[in-house]
């Protein structure tokens, strides 16, 4: 399996709790570099992932399931591996909106129903916190709280 590292900011990080779908996920704005690799990349191997635009940028919105369907049996996934700068384990506290991280990718295969030919997709792996953000809950936070990287490389470690 391929692994890929982007740098750049997150949004709505959940990486100790799953969503409403069982999924941990995370919003992801990749710097310039990090989003012309990812465009590259998403050509080269004709990524099913969805690159869209809001008022803050482009983004990707990431996702890693607790549990999946494969081949018929249930698979289940542990959470995405979360570390800090130095490359110590996060812990479980909250993410702020705007954080800069390196965020960690695993390229993976799937036959669509019906097809003799794999597309390919991105479950998110992993994330280093490079710079934190703390986290503002949204009644503490005033207009001018946003609380709401460099380069991108085929990697299997951190």
């Amino acid at each position: 399996m391929d692994f890929y590292k982007f740098d750049g900011k997150v949004k709505q990080c959940r990486h100790n709790t799953v969503d409403a779908f069982n999924n941990w996920s995370v919003i992801f704005y990749p710097n310039e570099h990090s989003l012309e690799a990812f465009r590259n990349l998403k050509d080269e191997k004709g990524l099913k992932n969805e690159i869209k635009k809001d008022e803050d940028g482009y983004f990707i919105w990431c996702r890693r399931p607790q549990q999946k369907m494969i081949k018929g049996s249930l698979v289940g996934f542990a959470p995405p591996e979360v570390v800090d700068a130095e490359g110590k384990p996060f812990g479980t506290d909250i993410i702020g909106d705007n954080s800069e991280c390196t965020i960690k990718f695993e390229l993976y295969s799937y036959f669509p129903p019906s097809s003799r030919t794999p597309n390919h997709a991105i479950r998110w792996n992993g994330l280093k916190v490079n710079k934190l953000v703390p986290y503002v809950p949204k009644d503490k936070a005033n207009d001018n709280d946003g609380s709401t990287g460099t380069s991108s490389t085929k990697d299997k470690g951190w």
